[in-house]
């Protein structure tokens, strides 16, 4: 570890945060019925208008018609699947977060995300171990999604962080690849293999004052 003050900043879904993977679930949770039911799983990153939505490329509406036509659904259908992609956080993650508190760490998260996600995960109680993070900023708000690096630098800059030691955890290859690229000490989590204590032991190693 380095003797810049560190600064630990996560991904939300797959992360802090169970998610659906693809589409198949998220429509399950919506209990719609669909054609897409019959096929094999997609993920939601391979249905190009989310992306371009979590990335200001298309308002709430422009992409809820996409999906709908996607899915097969009506548009109202289509927002409770999008809405249903989110699950809960991750049992344990607030034990994470608490030795990062109590260690004096500065906690934070970069998200590709958008606005009624972002409104559930950090204003609504049972996604409460958001809130709890210092330095909150989602792809929506900066205009930008991962594994551009104009994401990973818009957040560095919003915070003043960019000379702090960042210690970052994301599910995505190419996240982690861009933010190693820009100095972060960036480290893939697995969502299906226990999130929070693949955090902890890499806290363990990487920030001498987490416990």
């Amino acid at each position: 570890m380095s003797n810049k003050k560190p600064v630990a900043v996560f991904d939300l879904g797959g992360v802090i945060v169970r998610i659906c993977q693809t589409w198949q679930e998220a429509i399950q949770v919506a209990e719609v019925e669909s054609p897409l039911l019959a096929q094999s799983p997609i993920p939601l990153t391979e249905f190009p208008p989310f992306n371009a939505y979590q990335a200001t490329d298309l308002s709430l509406s422009e992409y809820l018609v996409e999906l709908a036509s996607f899915v097969g659904v009506t548009e109202d259908q289509a927002l409770r699947i999008h809405l249903g992609i989110l699950r809960a956080p991750y049992p344990g993650i607030d034990s994470v977060i608490d030795g990062l508190q109590e260690a004096e760490v500065t906690t934070g998260c970069l998200s590709n995300t958008n606005a009624p996600h972002w409104h559930a995960m950090t204003e609504t109680e049972p996604f409460a171990p958001v809130a709890r993070l210092d330095y909150r900023a989602g792809s929506h708000e900066l205009g930008c999604a991962k594994p551009d690096l104009a994401a990973f630098q818009a957040y560095a800059d919003k915070f003043g962080i960019a000379d702090c030691e960042i210690v970052y955890f994301d599910d995505s290859r190419p996240n982690v690849e861009a933010a190693l690229s820009l100095g972060w000490s960036a480290h893939l989590i697995d969502p299906w293999g226990d999130p929070p204590a693949q955090i902890d032991e890499i806290l363990k190693q990487r920030i001498p004052a987490y416990k």
